[in-house]
């Protein structure tokens, strides 16, 4: 016998609280990609606001303050945890709207979950147990986006969820966090060799990019290419793969 869906409130300290589910108004969560600046992320809530209030919808206030998941290492990413903060903060305080963030680590779960109302975790690290328990830990409501690489009933075991380097020879990437910046560089910086499986959501250049991540900001780390069975005859990512220089 199924269970009705359970009713979400975010109204703690808000002018403008928001209720998803339970035959509430239906709610939005928008805004921009990434935190650009304090201005253009107040100037956009207040925009927000305003649509929210003539149409009468709730508005759940979105952008990201590090979009750790670029294709290249040179893209931008956003202004940071530690910058960011303030402005989701007065954004509740001064605009009255609920807010949402994604998360890449645990270690940033605890700071953001003392300022926002929601914790996102980003589709490619919708398997990531421990990201998943530390964003659980902090109380706020999750917003869990659904990987590409999960089939639609694998969401009910990751809804579930509430010093390698060390020790290893080689640390292996799994596919579906090939793309994740602060992930490479921290396995990067063990001086160990590196195994990156390449996502299948990456194009064969896009490998490229990806051992820029590593090698680049970091400096020479011996890494190692992994090319999956089914892709072993594919021109394209075989002549990637060996532009990098890397062992494959």
């Amino acid at each position: 016998m199924s269970r009705p869906n359970a009713v979400i409130t975010l109204s703690e300290g808000l002018r403008t609280p928001v209720v998803i589910g339970g035959g509430a108004r239906i709610a939005f969560i928008a805004g921009p990609c990434q935190m650009e600046s304090r201005q253009h992320a107040l100037e956009t809530a207040h925009a927000l606001k305003e649509i929210g209030e003539r149409l009468n919808v709730g508005i759940i206030y979105k952008t990201s303050f590090d979009k750790a998941n670029r294709t290249s290492a040179s893209a931008a990413r956003g202004i940071g945890l530690k910058d960011a903060m303030p402005i989701f903060a007065e954004i509740r305080e001064t605009v009255g709207l609920p807010t949402l963030t994604d998360v890449h680590s645990e270690a940033q779960c605890g700071p953001v979950g003392e300022v926002v109302d929601v914790l996102q975790i980003p589709a490619f690290l919708s398997r990531q147990t421990d990201l998943l328990l530390a964003a659980a830990a902090t109380g706020k409501a999750i917003n869990i986006k659904k990987g590409q690489f999960l089939a639609p009933w694998d969401m009910k075991n990751v809804a579930q969820c509430g010093p390698v380097g060390e020790v290893v020879d080689v640390l292996q990437i799994p596919a579906f966090l090939s793309r994740q910046t602060d992930l490479l560089l921290a396995a990067a910086a063990t001086g160990k060799a590196i195994n990156i499986k390449k996502g299948q959501f990456l194009a064969p250049w896009d490998m490229k990019n990806v051992i820029a991540k590593v090698v680049g900001p970091v400096g020479e780390v011996v890494a190692v290419l992994q090319i999956p069975a089914f892709l072993s005859r594919q021109t394209d990512l075989l002549l990637a793969a060996a532009a990098t220089g890397k062992a494959i």
